[in-house]
């Protein structure tokens, strides 16, 4: 080769192997940054649950204090006058049989939405998938056509060859007899 054509191959091989080293300083790279972010990933969940946990617990907190002092000054006036305690236990127990029934009709007029819910759910997905087999269908069809096509043309091509083979065949012996 000479001295001008040795120059530019040089020169090609030589960007080659800088675009190689670009690229294997970027995939270095890359994979040290996806590696430190996954690394970090379990502290910034932890720091995230704490930052929820830090407006929830004073809330939380709060909640238990007003209820507390609510439950303290309920005891103590029961304890004070008795026609109050008699007023909150039978307010109790003539509560208690509507709340079963009302938390029993919440339960059941959820399972009947949820019912419903999951029967239109079906449905729609029944005709959505009835619609899409008629086309599905067809498709298969037009594959069951273009295949027996297909066949229809090998197996002719394989008797022509075949054929013309045994007659060659044929014609070779009967020359050399």
């Amino acid at each position: 080769m000479s001295q001008q054509t040795q120059q530019p191959l040089a020169q090609a091989g030589q960007a080659a192997q800088n675009v190689a080293d670009r690229a294997r300083q970027a995939t270095h790279k890359l994979t040290s940054e996806v590696s430190t972010k996954l690394h970090q990933a379990p502290e910034v969940t932890e720091r995230g649950v704490e930052k929820a946990l830090g407006f929830v617990w004073p809330v939380w907190g709060y909640a238990k204090e007003v209820t507390g002092w609510g439950a303290g000054v309920l005891q103590e006036g029961m304890r004070r006058y008795p026609p109050l305690k008699a007023f909150v236990y039978s307010f109790a127990a003539a509560a208690a049989v509507p709340t079963a029934v009302f938390a029993g009709y919440g339960t059941t007029t959820g399972a009947i939405i949820a019912s419903i819910g999951t029967t239109v759910g079906g449905i729609t997905q029944a005709i959505a998938l009835a619609i899409g087999g008629f086309f599905y269908f067809w498709w298969l069809v037009g594959a069951f056509i273009v295949g027996s096509f297909a066949a229809i043309v090998a197996t002719g091509l394989w008797l022509t060859v075949g054929s013309y083979r045994m007659l060659e065949h044929g014609v070779r012996n009967s020359v050399r007899q």
